[in-house]
């Protein structure tokens, strides 16, 4: 059976299990069957320590991650299709975002991981971390694929 095919099982059968996705398909319809199938979490398998833990801390909190990786992947498809994604769009000061949460949104959309931010803006990694979880919180979306697809389609980010 396929990674996918186990998701499914392992959800019938527990419910309540946390999973996390190791691996190197990029495949965005991959990416959303796994998250629809029950999947918590979705990383490419040379994903590094300070990534891996803070997506298991993201999930223990009860939200799900998709790895700067593959956030990359996504929002070129979102940039190609833009009309795939359609979703209402919000106002930037609908939303409470704050001058420094947009910067990390915009880094976050380039790539950047929480350490390569940190180093960028002078800042700890601790402190983006708390940015990014409050830009999760202020939109009300649960991983770093619907933030960038948020950031897309509100004109945040092209």
């Amino acid at each position: 059976m396929d990674g996918l095919e186990l998701v499914a099982r392992v959800k019938d059968l527990y419910p309540s299990l946390k999973i996390i996705i190791l691996s190197m398909e990029d495949d965005i319809s991959n990416i959303m069957k796994a998250f629809n199938l029950g999947a918590n979490g979705y990383l490419t398998k040379n994903v590094d320590f300070d990534e891996l833990f803070f997506c298991i801390r993201q999930i223990m909190k009860g939200l799900q991650y998709v790895c700067a990786e593959m956030t990359l992947s996504i929002l070129s498809n979102l940039q190609k299709y833009p009309a795939t994604y359609q979703e209402s769009k919000q106002i930037i000061t609908e939303s409470g975002l704050t001058e420094r949460e947009i910067e990390i949104l915009h880094l976050i959309g380039e790539g950047y991981s929480n350490i390569e931010i940190a180093d960028k803006l002078f800042l700890s990694k601790r402190t983006v971390e708390g940015h990014r979880q409050r830009l999760l919180e202020k939109t009300a979306l649960k991983n770093t694929a619907s933030l960038i697809k948020y950031a897309v389609n509100s004109g945040l980010i092209a």
